[in-house]
C-alpha cells in the first residue's frame, strides 16, 4: 500500500488527503468506500484486522492506568456506567470490568454487527453487547462515560465531528463524560515515533491523521464540547482527553 502513496499524492497535488472516500488504501486495492467498508465486506481480512487491534491494545498501557476509573463510580447507580464506543472485540471494556467486576450490567460494548458477533471477543458475561454505527444517534442515553479508543484518529475532521455530535446528544448535562483515548501530539517540538508512524498509517487507510493538542481542542470545541483535562502517564505515548458538554458544571 505504501508503494501507491507517491503516485496518489502526485495525482492530488501533494495535498494532505481529506476525503475518506478517496484514500490511498482504495487506490492500492482498487476499491471504493474506505478500509472499514472493505473489511466489513471481506470477513477474513476483517477478522484479521480485529485480531491486530486486540494485540495492539494488549501491548499498550491499560487505559485504567492512565485515567482514574474509580471516579466514574461516583455516579447514579441506576444509569449506564461506561459505553465503549467502537470498542472492537471488547479489550478496553474488559479492562474496566476486571478492575470493577461488580459493574458488568452497566457496561456496554458497541461496534458494527459483524464485529460484535466476532468469536474472538472475550468480554465477560453480563457486559452488554450492542450493534452500533457511531455515525448514528447513540442509543445508550445518560451514561456516566462514553469512551473511544483509536476511533477518531481513523477519520478526517468532518466525520470525526459527526461522531462526537452523535455521542454529545446522548450525554446528560453536568454528568456525562466523554473519554477520548488517542495520540495527543505536541503542538511544538518532537513527536513520539509511535505517533508519527500512526499519523502516516491513518493517512494511508482513511485520509485521517493523529492530532496535536490544539487540533483536538479545535475539533472538540466545534462539536459543542469542552476539554476538562488531558490525562497522561510517562509510560504511554497516548493520552486520554476528558471532555464534557460545553458550559456545564459538574454535578452528580
Amino acid at each position: 500500500m505504501c508503494n501507491h502513496m507517491p503516485e496518489f499524492l502526485a495525482k492530488t497535488g501533494y495535498k494532505n488527503p481529506k476525503n475518506n472516500r478517496k484514500t490511498i488504501f482504495d487506490s492500492a486495492f482498487n476499491w471504493e468506500g474506505g478500509a472499514f467498508k472493505y473489511w466489513e465486506e471481506h470477513p477474513v481480512q476483517g477478522e484479521a484486522f480485529n485480531i491486530v487491534q486486540k494485540a495492539s491494545t494488549s501491548s499498550q498501557t491499560r487505559w485504567t492506568s492512565i485515567y482514574p476509573s474509580h471516579m466514574l463510580l461516583e455516579g447514579d447507580p441506576q444509569l449506564p456506567l461506561l459505553v465503549d464506543v467502537g470498542g472492537s472485540v471488547g479489550q478496553d471494556v474488559q479492562c474496566f470490568f476486571e478492575k470493577h467486576p461488580e459493574t458488568a450490567s452497566r457496561l456496554y460494548l458497541e461496534d458494527i454487527p459483524s464485529v460484535i458477533a466476532d468469536e474472538n471477543s472475550t468480554v465477560a458475561k453480563g457486559i452488554n453487547k450492542v450493534p452500533y454505527d457511531f455515525f448514528t444517534p447513540q442509543p445508550i442515553k445518560h451514561a456516566r462515560a462514553y469512551y473511544m479508543h483509536h476511533v477518531l484518529h481513523d477519520w478526517p475532521d468532518r466525520q470525526a465531528r459527526k461522531i462526537l455530535e452523535m455521542q454529545k446528544a446522548a450525554m446528560k448535562p453536568g454528568y456525562s463524560k466523554l473519554l477520548i483515548h488517542d495520540q495527543v501530539m505536541n503542538d511544538d517540538g518532537p513527536v513520539h515515533p509511535h505517533a508519527a508512524g500512526l499519523d502516516i498509517g491513518m493517512m494511508l487507510f482513511g485520509s485521517a491523521q493523529e492530532r496535536t493538542e490544539k487540533e483536538w481542542e479545535s475539533l472538540i470545541t466545534s462539536a459543542g464540547l469542552k476539554i476538562v483535562k488531558i490525562w497522561r502517564v510517562p509510560s504511554a505515548p497516548q493520552g486520554i482527553i476528558e471532555a464534557e458538554l460545553a458550559s456545564e458544571k459538574s454535578k452528580l
